[in-house]
């Protein structure tokens, strides 16, 4: 867990307390330094006590919103978690990547 990365997401407007709660879920598994987590689904939604298809609505508010970019990877045709990364200088906040 990176602590900045939490406290990153708390700072942010996500448009509801479910939103916020999944930004928090993929702070809690981001990388410090590069904002990246590949969480899957599951883990998610049984993090944020909620069904996969409440999840994918809120991971899609959060990309339209800009705090997240999400990444989709496939190997051999077969898709795997996708990579979420994190949007820390969204809102002008503090850039935790180290670029000012």
């Amino acid at each position: 867990m990176s602590h900045a990365a939490m406290t990153w997401a708390v700072k942010q407007e996500c448009g509801s307390p479910a939103a916020k709660l999944v930004l928090m879920m993929l702070a809690d598994h981001a990388n410090g330094h590069t904002g990246r987590c590949n969480p899957s689904h599951r883990l998610l939604a049984d993090e944020a006590e909620m069904s996969i298809s409440a999840l994918k609505v809120h991971l899609k508010k959060l990309a339209d919103k800009g705090l997240i970019v999400v990444v989709p990877v496939f190997v051999n045709g077969v898709q795997l978690p996708n990579k979420y990364d994190m949007n820390f200088t969204h809102r002008g906040g503090q850039n935790l990547t180290g670029g000012g």
